[in-house]
């Protein structure tokens, strides 16, 4: 390797190393810019309102820790009764701000672009001034995936660095260093290496593979991919075993050659089919499973229409009488008949509309799906089931929950952990807020949960009511 080559690493490492041990400095704001723009910008701006607020000026409106705690989770704070946070939510018309994946760190640098005024340059003397002040913030020490391929990185240029320098040394002693002889070593420890971290790798992020899943129909894909998953690794294992075993047998040795041959028929056949068999059976399987769940799904016990619009969703049950009724397209208003019900048939009369989705374990239910502007995607994600949602068309999925929201909870030992729904479909600006929480209950408290809701058309009627009154006053 010739002397500026050499240099050129050396200073991406110092780079790196330097940019490193910035962990723990006060807020960025050239930092919060980025962050701003992949996790905020779709709502808001600074100095014009877009689907939410305009946040210039919010760090002066607002306490920082306030803050941080709404966009971590707004809704949390907006059920423990917070007077702010509610506020907010009704003035924007109940639109959901979902809870954000960022860190405190990340949330103040964030805040400190924000009260540059959208100018991160000017705000970095700001995050100066605050260092100065001794107040250090809590230093977040996960790696992101990032940071893991930069530490791949330098691992290896300092293994190519390590094989410079012996071969340097044998040089300089006017001897010279086989490297067709060292390597067949190399990938023999590089390939144990690999396994390890692979190994590891399974452990730490297969978690989720062992959580039981939210339906019974979903703990047959569950299963299914299951399989998928680990016949591929079998097979992973197996090729990679005998790449690194070929590496080292037919290594370079003086005088040995080793056998070649272009073509062999009983190899082709053998592994044309060793491959396709597996192959084959999966996919049977697979459309077996489908078939099961989608093909005839026969009769339900309960039946619940989802109605998605840009951005939320609504949720349709039946009343007493057990029928989902009528609706119209053209009969649609956003205030005062979201799903376009036609309330001239008796069984939309009694049917109940609601903003989250309460299922009863053990209880086939029958989902009806419709949109009234876009294609959306309804996926139950802990649920392992998704269908889309079209204008002008009613699509239908079933599935049987199996474990309620509190069993869930023991599982995965997060006591606010809830069930989602979630748009699989970009559907527009705002797609972030196509999220919305499942409460699985035992049947009797989902009857009595049921038990407590009005009618919709009731509820039309008392404001229509109302209404006059107030206008006759």
């Amino acid at each position: 390797m010739r002397r500026p080559s050499f240099l050129r690493v050396l200073l991406f490492v110092l780079a790196v190393s330097f940019s490193w041990s910035s962990w723990g400095a006060p807020p960025d704001a050239r930092q919060g810019e980025k962050l701003f723009k992949q996790n905020c910008s779709a709502c808001h701006k600074l100095g014009a309102r877009l689907v939410g607020p305009d946040l210039l000026g919010v760090t002066e409106r607002r306490d920082a820790e306030w803050l941080i705690k709404f966009i971590q989770n707004s809704q949390a704070l907006v059920k423990s009764g917070d007077k702010t946070a509610t506020a907010l939510f009704e003035k924007f018309n109940k639109v959901v701000m979902p809870p954000q994946p960022l860190n405190e760190d990340q949330i103040r640098d964030i805040l400190a672009y924000i009260e540059s005024g959208g100018s991160a340059s000017s705000a970095a003397a700001a995050g100066g001034a605050a260092a100065s002040s001794g107040e250090a913030p809590a230093v977040d020490v996960s790696l992101s995936p990032l940071q893991w391929i930069i530490i791949f990185t330098l691992l290896t240029i300092i293994l190519v660095l390590v094989g410079r320098a012996i071969e340097w040394a044998y040089r300089s002693r006017g001897k010279t260093f086989h490297w067709e002889k060292a390597s067949p070593y190399l990938w023999v420890l590089w390939g144990i290496a690999w396994a390890l971290f692979i190994g590891w790798q399974l452990v730490n992020y297969t978690k989720d593979l062992r959580i039981t899943t939210g339906s019974v129909e979903g703990a047959e894909i569950d299963f299914l991919m299951k399989i998928n998953i680990y016949t591929t690794l079998v097979i992973y294992f197996i090729v990679h075993v005998f790449l690194f075993y070929f590496l080292f047998r037919y290594r370079h040795r003086e005088g040995k050659r080793a056998y070649y041959y272009a073509h062999n028929n009983k190899l082709e056949v053998f592994w044309t089919t060793a491959t396709a068999i597996p192959l084959v059976i999966m996919i049977i399987y697979s459309m077996t499973v489908w078939q099961r769940i989608m093909g005839d799904p026969g009769k339900a016990d309960e039946e619940v229409e989802v109605f998605a619009y840009q951005f939320g969703w609504k949720f349709r049950y039946p009343g007493p009488d057990g029928k989902l009724g009528k609706f119209n397209y053209r009969l649609i208003d956003p205030v005062n008949n979201p799903l376009g019900l036609d309330f001239d048939d008796p069984a939309a009369q009694d049917d109940i509309i609601v903003d989250e989705l309460y299922l009863a374990k053990g209880k086939k239910f029958k989902f009806h799906l419709r949109s009234r502007d876009v294609i959306h995607d309804a996926w139950f994600v802990h649920f392992n089931m998704q269908l889309y949602a079209q204008p002008g068309m009613r699509n239908s999925l079933m599935f049987t929950p199996q474990i309620t929201t509190d069993e869930a909870r023991k599982m995965r030992g997060k006591p606010d952990f809830n069930f989602e729904l979630a748009c699989n479909q970009i559907c527009g600006a705002g797609h972030f807020n196509m999220q919305r929480n499942i409460y699985v209950l035992p049947e009797t408290e989902y009857r009595a949960w049921l038990a407590k809701q009005t009618a919709f058309y009731q509820t039309v009627k008392d404001k229509l009511q109302s209404t006059k009154t107030a206008a006759a006053q």
